[in-house]
């Protein structure tokens, strides 16, 4: 049968070539449907972060990130729109860091040099030392000319408000730490920090560069203080030698030196296997002067914790290896110069009873021992023969050496050290 296909009309022919059927045209084709999309998308991106910029120039990037939520045809970029706020927020929030630093920083220097200015003269004075620090380290002048209208002109008020900006300088602990001072009635308190530094003058009109005491007579106080802490600390250290020295005196020559602790050993022994009646020896008690004799060791200044330290201080001071003379010398004499160390405030306070203040310690303290002779604390343990020949040899009556020594005696007497009487008897 013959083909008659070719007698029918034929169907439309589309004018241009179907994009499906060249895969490289649709490529093309996508590539420029997203280049047009990203284009539009960063148009909106850019249009948020630009009408983020105020009119003075500052950018808020919460704004910035509102426009992008707020345009869906932001969607495509919006994640380098996201990226390009956050990153000029952290910027901002560095640059303000940096700018409160800077006024911190400023802010602090002339506040300590405002709390330092006690001891200015005059306002005016103090006035010229703040605005030549300012000059060298361009201080903004604005911040300086808010400092100087805040100083009081007059010197009482001026006193005040320089101590006011010392606490503020030392911060709330340190101001609010309680100091101990000595009142006019010579009693001691503790008082804030910031009190002493707000105080309108000190000892004699003296003000210290917080505005308080002044720096000597503070000095002078916290010295006075610690000596009279001390003193009980000394006493408690001497009295295991106070405790030896009598046991020491009873004992025989050959409880001390080399090779006295195997002998003890052998005593001991010989003891305990009942060949030596118990109590017909000495050992118990040098047992018990090696216990006080101990004692002083451990609480003594340069003993540590090592073997060595332990064993410097043990030679440092009396021990049952020395002979008994040089024990008895030596415990006389470190329970003397204790006694001394002691004594020194109340050696003041009789020296100086006027000085409620405790101003003029420090001074007396720097000369106390080259005035004071440490024979005089131990005299109440001298025999009757050691007492006159320390007499003997101090010269005659009224010389340098014996009104010392009479000085020093006088003042072991009533501080304490010694008893008036019992061996302390004298001139």
């Amino acid at each position: 049968m013959a083909d008659i296909s070719a007698l029918y009309p034929q169907p439309p022919q589309p004018n241009g070539a179907n994009p499906l059927s060249n895969p490289s045209s649709a490529l093309s084709l996508l590539s420029q449907v997203q280049q047009l999309k990203r284009m539009q998308s960063e148009q909106a991106v850019g249009g948020a972060l630009q009408g983020a910029i105020g009119p003075d120039g500052t950018f808020d990037p919460a704004k910035a990130l509102s426009g992008i939520a707020a345009n869906p045809n932001a969607a495509y970029a919006a994640g380098e729109g996201i990226t390009s706020a956050l990153d000029s927020r952290n910027r901002q929030i560095a640059g303000d860091t940096a700018a409160f630093d800077l006024a911190r920083g400023q802010n602090d220097y002339v506040q300590n040099i405002a709390g330092s200015l006690a001891n200015a003269a005059n306002p005016n004075e103090a006035i010229k030392i703040l605005t030549d620090a300012s000059r060298r380290t361009n201080l903004p002048t604005p911040m300086l000319t808010s400092m100087i209208a805040s100083m009081p002109q007059d010197q009482k008020g001026f006193r005040r408000w320089s101590g006011q900006y010392a606490s503020v300088a030392q911060g709330a602990a340190a101001a609010n730490t309680r100091t101990p001072i000595v009142n006019p009635d010579g009693s001691t308190s503790l008082v804030p920090q910031s009190t002493l530094n707000t105080a309108p003058s000190g000892a004699g009109g003296e003000a210290g560069p917080s505005g308080g005491l002044g720096p000597m007579t503070k000095a002078s106080q916290d010295a006075y203080l610690s000596a009279q802490g001390n003193a009980a600390t000394i006493g408690a250290s001497i009295r295991p030698l106070q405790n030896a020295l009598p046991l020491i005196e009873k004992l025989s020559a050959s409880d001390f030196g080399p090779g006295s602790a195997e002998y003890a050993k052998v005593k001991s022994i010989l003891t305990t296997a009942g060949i030596i009646p118990e109590g017909a020896t000495s050992v118990d008690m040098r047992q018990e002067v090696n216990k006080y004799l101990n004692q002083t060791v451990q609480a003594a200044q340069g003993a540590g914790r090592s073997d060595e330290a332990l064993s410097a201080a043990q030679h440092a001071n009396p021990h049952l290896d020395l002979t008994q003379p040089a024990n008895i010398a030596l415990v006389k004499n470190q329970i003397g110069m204790s006694r001394m160390d002691a004594a020194v405030t109340p050696a003041y306070d009789a020296a100086s009873p006027g000085d409620k203040s405790k101003a003029g310690f420090k001074q007396f303290q720097s000369t106390y021992y080259q005035n004071t002779d440490p024979r005089a604390f131990r005299f109440d343990m001298m025999t009757p023969q050691e007492r006159r020949d320390t007499l003997d040899g101090l010269g005659k009556p009224g010389s340098p050496g014996y009104q010392k020594f009479i000085n020093s005696l006088r003042m072991a007497r009533s501080s304490g050290a010694i008893m008036p009487d019992g061996g302390a008897s004298g001139p």
